[in-house]
Order: C-alpha cells, then structure tokens, then sequence
C-alpha cells in the first residue's frame, strides 16, 4: 500500500524532512482516495473502532477510506505507516485531537502543538487552538481559506517542512 519509508531511515531525517515525508503520505493517501477530508470530524474510520474487528488500527487505515481532518490526515499517516495504536485509545475519537501527545507522541515532536494547530486552521477556515494561540492561528485561517488538504500539503512540502505564513510582498 502506501508507504513512507522504513522506520530506521525516516528516523535519520532531520525533522523538517519527516515533515515532509509525512506531507507527501498524506497527499499520496489523498490521491488514492484512501483518505476523505471532513471538517468538523478529526478521524473516522468505523472498522478501526470496532473492538472486534480482525484489523489492527493501522491495518484498517490502510485497507478502508478514512475521512479525516488536517490533523486528522496526518494521524492516519503516521499510524498508517509506523505505528499500530490500540483500539482502546480510539474509543473516544473526539477525545484524540487533543491529546494527541499522549497516543502519537513522536507526531507531536515532529510538527510541534503551534505547527498542528496552524495546519488545522487553515484546513478549517477558522481560528483554533487546542495547545496554542488561538488568535494567533486566525492568520492562518484566512490566509488559507482558499486551500483544501492537498493544497497545504503541498504547501509545507514545497517550504522545506516549514508551514509559514505566505509573504505579501511582491
């Protein structure tokens, strides 16, 4: 299926180039349909909340379409690729932006709360914030309300991992 690379190369990477290669799978999952935007919803997947499904979490997000929020997309990348959580803490999805910290660690370090929060609201068209300045994502917001998830995507992977505000300057 879909695939970043293995564990012990992506590993080697500097953070801005697992951002990027994060970016790239989301875009990759977006192209083969296996991933929906939605806002308003962080993730669903039914089959990967289901405690009797055959599936693992990440064999399910690979197999079955996902429809996701932008932090959402880039949890389903990550599971997707290296890290098989449990069901348990999938009970709650509602629960799992914001405690994201607590079941894909390593997602956090990567992208840091302030970058997640400005990628979720210039998916969302609007300010918000679970770790951050909500103002401050107001920027992000309106500079990007023309942009669906692949065209941030694209966005971050054509900066370098970076997720600035474009310049106004001509």
């Amino acid at each position: 299926m879909i695939t970043l690379l293995n564990k012990v190369d992506f590993d080697a990477l500097a953070p801005n180039e697992q951002r990027v290669a994060i970016c790239k799978d989301v875009i990759a999952r977006l192209n083969a349909q296996k991933l929906i935007p939605n806002h308003g919803n962080f993730f669903i997947n039914r089959d990967s909340v289901v405690s009797d499904s055959a599936l693992t979490v990440q064999e399910s997000i690979n197999a079955t379409p996902c429809q996701a929020c932008a932090k959402g997309a880039l949890f389903c990348s990550w599971v997707g690729n290296f890290n098989n959580v449990e069901r348990d803490g999938l009970e709650r999805v509602s629960e799992v932006t914001s405690s994201l910290n607590k079941i894909v660690p390593e997602l956090v370090d990567i992208f840091g709360h302030e970058m997640l929060d400005n990628i979720e609201a210039a998916f969302e068209s609007q300010a918000c914030c679970w770790h951050y300045d909500e103002y401050a994502t107001y920027e992000y917001a309106e500079v990007f309300q023309d942009y669906d998830l692949k065209g941030i995507m694209q966005y971050i992977v054509v900066n370098g991992g970076e997720f600035p505000l474009p310049s106004t300057e001509h």
